[in-house]
């Protein structure tokens, strides 16, 4: 798992009035939850080879249709070990939220390929069903 403070996505989550921030204790921890729910939120990050990276791009491009049947397919992308594409993904622990962002190795470094996309409901749950 990762801390979702360090991610890209943190600024774009916290910009959103459904996700709530709480520090923990002497603001060492940090927990973000989405409030329609009051479901916690995590983060992950998740590396793919080119092409599995092109399938994740795919899916990200998807309308909600198209996205719920892949899921029902049972469609999961294969991760490997420092690919050169890579998502930070956010889901809320009941499956009803998601926040994403693609980058691509390029010039040493991650470089984002897609804007931050948010997902809620049924959607975030196919997407999550198919990246987690």
């Amino acid at each position: 798992m990762a801390n979702i403070k360090y991610m890209g996505l943190a600024t774009a989550m916290s910009a959103r009035s459904d996700v709530s921030i709480k520090k923990g204790f002497l603001g060492l921890s940090t927990n973000y939850i989405y409030t329609p729910t009051k479901s916690n939120i995590k983060g992950f990050i998740n590396e793919y080879t080119a092409e599995n990276g092109e399938t994740v791009q795919r899916i990200l491009e998807m309308n909600a249709e198209e996205l719920a049947q892949t899921a029902r397919n049972g469609v999961k992308i294969p991760t490997t070990v420092n690919g050169n594409m890579r998502i930070d993904l956010c889901a809320s622990s009941d499956n009803k939220f998601a926040a994403v962002q693609l980058f691509k190795y390029m010039n040493m470094e991650y470089r984002p390929v897609s804007d931050v996309i948010f997902y809620e409901g049924n959607e975030a749950d196919s997407l999550i069903k198919i990246l987690r």
